[in-house]
């Protein structure tokens, strides 16, 4: 079985699942360790950084996104990133729509 971030073996004492809700419903992924402690890592920022304005994160995360992201997946990026953006409107806890943002990014893009 292979990570579904970076698509390396799994180790099958040091895999990570993650459940995601996704509009077919839900799916659970497999991580590799390191890729298991990024998503760790990640979650404990924006729940840190959770007292922000969203707004302002986003748009953060857009600024940086052409020295974080490849040219060839900035595209869905910025996608990605305003349909977040839309939601975060509607949904009732912003931590968990940035989280859920962020994790599609881990997953659909490739890293400079």
């Amino acid at each position: 079985m292979k990570c579904f971030n970076c698509n390396s073996e799994l180790e099958k004492e040091k895999t990570w699942t993650v459940q995601l809700e996704t509009a077919e419903g839900p799916h659970r992924v497999k991580l590799c360790e390191p890729c298991g402690k990024q998503f760790t890592d990640m979650r404990k920022w924006v729940a840190k950084n959770s007292d922000q304005d969203m707004n302002e994160m986003f748009r953060r995360i857009y600024d940086k996104a052409s020295d974080m992201v490849t040219l060839q997946t900035q595209a869905g990026f910025i996608v990605t990133l305003a349909d977040y953006m839309y939601k975060s409107g509607l949904v009732a806890d912003q931590e968990i729509n940035m989280v859920a943002f962020l994790t599609e990014v881990m997953i659909e893009c490739e890293y400079v």
